[in-house]
């Protein structure tokens, strides 16, 4: 019974806390990386080169990601299909749902692309601050069990001895 606890930890808890970890770690960098890919594009590079530059700026996980897909492209791939295969790798779905969206104006040649970038950017902002409010009430709840032991124990320090001296 121990082992098949054991295996079920291993084998479907902890790959699956793993992913949640990589994600959080990449939505917390993620919109730094948009907002200067959008800033790159939106003084008149390319959106390749761009993504070279941003993606050289770091040594962080997403930012390896991000090389693979240079990497990806230098060795044949098309740009569209690495941009897919990077929103496949990044479990996120914000970042496959800013993958897909680059792939469509790829596609279709949108000319609109910095301007795009720039709502994109700011939706990622408003999320990364939700993120971060949602984590900060999570450690709030954490911390109340520690709080009320210690809340006790003074309660047990303040009562003992008035009980003594009350001779009960």
């Amino acid at each position: 019974l121990v082992m098949c606890g054991t295996l079920y930890y291993y084998f479907m808890k902890l790959p699956a806390s793993k992913v949640k970890d990589r994600s959080i770690r990449f939505m917390d960098e993620f919109p730094n990386a948009v907002s200067t890919i959008a800033l790159l594009v939106n003084s008149g590079m390319i959106l390749r080169e761009a993504w070279r530059e941003v993606s050289m700026s770091a040594e962080t996980e997403l930012y390896l990601e991000m090389r693979k897909v240079n990497e990806d492209i230098d060795n044949g791939v098309a740009e569209v299909d690495a941009l897919y295969n990077f929103g496949n790798r990044c479990v996120t779905p914000e970042i496959k749902k800013f993958t897909a969206f680059i792939v469509q104006g790829l596609e279709k040649g949108s000319r609109d692309l910095a301007i795009a970038l720039r709502n994109q950017t700011d939706e990622l902002w408003e999320l990364k601050k939700q993120n971060i409010l949602k984590r900060g009430e999570l450690a709030s709840s954490k911390l109340m069990i520690p709080l009320m032991v210690m809340f006790i124990g003074i309660l047990i320090m303040v009562m003992g001895p008035i009980m003594t001296n009350l001779g009960l």
